[in-house]
């Protein structure tokens, strides 16, 4: 989630002070994987504790996933704090529905650094993650679901993109996404060496760090809030 710039806002669970993001359109039943992040958060507290934020868990985890999964590896960049609120309210607006056209996700995403190249890397890195309807969980790459590859571009220009702002980059008249995503299904490489530069671009935006905020105790919640009946801070 970058709608505050890379700073662990989406891991609050709801308390009295916070209203947890969790439950915005594009998250809410969708975002899953905390239980690792918690696997994560107590390991460290044993080695290490007080020294690796919740943000920079989240920035690791993304790079390893996508290294375990067949995709590249790069350097992250560490250093991040954790953010003391949340914005709902910026969640329902900031992050594109399934519904958007490719005007609107660009919208969404130049105001972040994030030019078209990049946005058709970024689409292709989300194939690996489900999306939930009303009755079912569905992947958005049902070729080669637990693979980090360029088979969500080739499916694309199959015209078999899942999701309506999927097919978009693709299939909308004019579109200068249309190239990139041909370049990417005929060439996995290109693809591997192209994602690298967005997602440390991600990983950057607003970066809260030196004595801004804290590093959370707790992942779910801000440290000494013992609100909502929640577990004590480890």
């Amino acid at each position: 989630m970058y709608i505050q710039g890379c700073d662990a806002s989406i891991c609050f669970d709801n308390t009295d002070t916070i209203v947890s993001e969790k439950q915005s359109r594009s998250s809410n039943n969708s975002i899953r994987g905390f239980a690792v992040v918690d696997d994560i958060k107590t390991a460290l507290k044993n080695a290490c504790p007080g020294i690796i934020s919740c943000a920079d868990i989240l920035a690791i985890a993304s790079e390893e996933s996508v290294h375990l999964s067949g995709g590249p590896c790069w350097d992250v960049p560490l250093g991040r704090r954790d953010s003391l609120t949340t914005n709902l309210t910026l969640a329902n607006e900031a992050i594109p529905s399934p519904f958007s056209t490719l005007d609107q996700l660009k919208a969404n995403l130049l105001n972040q650094g994030i030019n078209s190249n990049d946005l058709v890397v970024l689409l292709g890195r989300y194939a690996l993650k489900a999306v939930t309807t009303v009755s079912y969980i569905s992947n958005l790459d049902q070729t080669t679901v637990n693979a980090f590859d360029n088979t969500y571009f080739s499916n694309l220009l199959g015209k078999n993109g899942l999701l309506q702002s999927d097919q978009e980059l693709f299939s909308s008249s004019g579109a200068d996404t249309a190239a990139i995503i041909s370049t990417f299904s005929d060439d996995q490489k290109a693809f591997f060496n192209s994602f690298v530069v967005p997602m440390i671009k991600m990983g950057n935006i607003w970066v809260l760090s030196g004595t801004e905020r804290e590093i959370r105790k707790n992942y779910i919640r801000i440290n000494g809030d013992t609100s909502g009946g929640l577990v004590a801070d480890y």
